[in-house]
């Protein structure tokens, strides 16, 4: 709590006055939002998870995690944890709504429960930084895609990594809710890839709209 000094001592030169200012500032960089290319962070100065051992008492480690909005303004609970953003771990499912980098036409929709992304034709979505690779070495590995409804016209995904050498095409058809493709790497990875995965639309069925194709919930690398 910050407690605020007796009216009597709000001099800049009291001793009362330089606590209040020293806690002031101390909550003025506890926590704060921004915005980063086309996701909005929650960022924490937190001592829990400092490895700053030499410095035990300093606010220096800090923490991150996604926002996500609801329909009505709100802001759905936010998730801290080791991995941060940015970066994900293969060992478990990526939720979609948690991309690093994608196309303007990506929209984030609130599903029951979690979140997903709703994609058109010519949309793409990067997650860079994916580590805990399964068999660190492999020149192959499976991508399974889940959507939390139906798509709605049958789609490619390409997969690429932004630079590395991995590449995959999945493809769902009308009516699939889940795909699982191959990727296939030229060479042996390290201990880290990326992924971008753009969508098109193999047929042209307007009347689900421009382009609509499906929601994508998450992603798993096995």
């Amino acid at each position: 709590m910050i407690r605020r000094p007796p009216r009597s001592t709000l001099s800049s030169s009291s001793a009362a006055s330089d606590v209040y200012k020293r806690q002031v500032m101390q909550f003025v960089f506890l926590f704060g939002l921004c915005r980063c290319l086309v996701h909005r962070y929650f960022a924490a100065n937190d001592r829990s998870h400092s490895a700053d051992k030499l410095n035990p008492g300093s606010f220096r480690d800090t923490v991150m995690g996604y926002i996500h909005f609801r329909a009505d303004g709100t802001m759905a609970p936010i998730q801290i944890n080791a991995t941060g953003v940015g970066r994900y771990s293969a060992a478990e499912r990526i939720q979609a709504e948690n991309y690093f980098g994608a196309s303007d036409d990506c929209v984030k929709q609130e599903l029951n429960p979690g979140w997903g992304v709703r994609v058109i034709a010519g949309s793409h979505l990067h997650f860079p930084r994916i580590y805990d690779l399964p068999g660190e070495g492999n020149t192959r590995l499976k991508l399974t895609l889940q959507c939390s409804t139906p798509v709605l016209q049958p789609v490619r995904i390409a997969v690429s990594s932004g630079g590395q050498p991995v590449s995959g095409l999945c493809r769902l058809h009308l009516g699939d809710t889940s795909a699982v493709c191959e990727l296939v790497m030229s060479e042996q990875l390290g201990n880290e890839m990326g992924l971008v995965l753009t969508f098109h639309a193999i047929e042209d069925r307007s009347d689900n709209g421009p382009g609509a194709l499906l929601e994508l919930d998450w992603i798993s690398i096995d």
